[in-house]
């Protein structure tokens, strides 16, 4: 399926997550206080919507590193970019679970979207 094929499934009703997702974006940079203390940026957190999420199909996992094919991963696709950098990371909140974001394709350029690798981190306390 070519990927505007794929970007199109964004906007289609039926393959939605109601209501989206939750993402906390952590920011790695520290502000040095008057005292001298080095306080840490508070993280933000924001809902993505539209979005789909679908788990990682055999294709994806070759995109990741060897060592971390072993974890849960899931895939999203969205009109938002979301970070796995050294300044900025973020984290989805998907079914009662926390995704960490390991890897990021963008192609705004081909479809108006990107594509996110996230790989499960911890439950939720519910």
């Amino acid at each position: 399926m070519p990927l505007t094929d794929i970007f199109d499934l964004i906007n289609d009703t039926d393959m939605q997550i109601p209501g989206g997702l939750i993402v906390t974006r952590s920011q790695f940079t520290t502000a040095q206080n008057t005292y001298g203390d080095f306080i840490p940026s508070a993280p933000t957190i924001f809902r993505v919507d539209p979005i789909m999420v679908h788990t990682a199909s055999a294709r994806d996992l070759l995109q990741l590193p060897e060592a971390d094919r072993q974890f849960e991963t899931i895939c999203a696709y969205t009109q938002v970019r979301l970070y796995c950098d050294e300044s900025f990371q973020d984290v989805l909140t998907y079914q009662g679970r926390l995704w960490k974001i390991v890897k990021i394709a963008d192609y705004s350029i081909q479809g108006g979207g990107y594509w996110a690798a996230a790989q499960l981190r911890e439950q939720v306390a519910s």
